[in-house]
């Protein structure tokens, strides 16, 4: 009587590319064991396994590597590294914009210092225009630095804006708006009054897993964020108007000089209590991600 064959013994050998690269995808023998068969998808071995002369792979471990992979992929796609870089680029982009608005303001009251000299001291008018000439160069040149600086801010801050709202592991129901409406909120004529703290209040609440369902009030950042702008806006403003309608034309380039520094002191720390709001909202979606990878561990 013949013995039954017995199933060969497996082959201790590891998974490598032994299979020709190149070649089409199918099912092939398993460099590790002989007595299976490994899918090969054209590139990779893969983890589907089946036995030798079996028309359906392992369902176990084809179910368990599809869930792997299943898991991996809405992993990498929720995490969305490059969305922290861009944080990172608006904070920094919003403290030069700080400094250059200071430079700005520093250089702006000298020049009103040499204006004042030149106009009240007994300076001749060519004497008067040297004096100004010397000034309006370097102005105009700091001018256009601190321009491009503020645009440059701006572009970076609206892309996070659009890559937080567009996020998937931001709370939709909690958006007022939409990306495309968020990046609007700030150019459109009234609504920028208001929009624009609506936007990253809401990105703040949408993000943040212990607040779904719920809109509380603006955080304390967002909030002194927007009335500290308004005000670096209506301060210098108000000044100036103040001394037209009183009528002290001598006041005039003094209150300027006063709003300038005003209006950068309050700008600069608006953008201060911005760049700390955006660092809590990268962190809530950073504390989604740390979620994400403890449960693909545990998975």
């Amino acid at each position: 009587m013949t013995d039954v064959a017995e199933r060969p013994e497996p082959v201790a050998r590891p998974v490598s590319a032994r299979f020709p690269a190149g070649a089409g995808p199918g099912w092939r023998s398993d460099p590790s064991d002989s007595a299976q068969e490994r899918y090969w998808d054209g590139h990779h071995w893969a983890e589907e396994v089946r036995l030798v002369g079996s028309l359906e792979p392992n369902t176990r471990g084809s179910t368990l590597a599809a869930a792997r992979r299943a898991r991996r992929s809405r992993r990498e796609r929720r995490t969305r590294p490059w969305l922290h870089t861009l944080g990172f680029l608006t904070r920094t982009g919003l403290v030069l914009t700080v400094i250059a608005t200071a430079v700005n303001a520093l250089w702006q009251v000298h020049q009103y210092n040499v204006v004042s000299v030149a106009v009240l001291g007994t300076s001749s008018q060519d004497e008067i225009h040297a004096a100004l000439s010397d000034v309006t160069g370097t102005t105009l040149r700091l001018t256009v630095v601190v321009a491009v600086v503020h645009l440059l801010s701006l572009a970076f801050f609206l892309a996070w804006v659009v890559g937080v709202y567009t996020d998937p592991r931001t709370s939709r129901e909690l958006l007022r708006h939409g990306a495309l409406t968020a990046v609007l909120a700030g150019f459109i004529p009234v609504l920028q009054l208001w929009w624009p703290m609506q936007v990253v209040s809401d990105a703040w609440n949408a993000t943040d897993s212990k607040r779904h369902h719920t809109r509380p009030p603006p955080a304390p950042s967002v909030l002194g964020w927007w009335v500290l702008t308004l005000l670096s806006v209506a301060v210098p403003v108000g000044l100036t108007t103040w001394a037209y309608v009183a009528g002290a034309e001598n006041d005039v380039l003094p209150a300027a000089a006063v709003g300038t520094i005003l209006s950068a002191v309050l700008y600069g720390m608006a953008q201060v209590c911005l760049v700390i709001a955006i660092g809590h909202i990268s962190w809530h979606l950073e504390a989604h991600a740390i979620r994400d990878r403890a449960a693909y561990v545990r998975g």
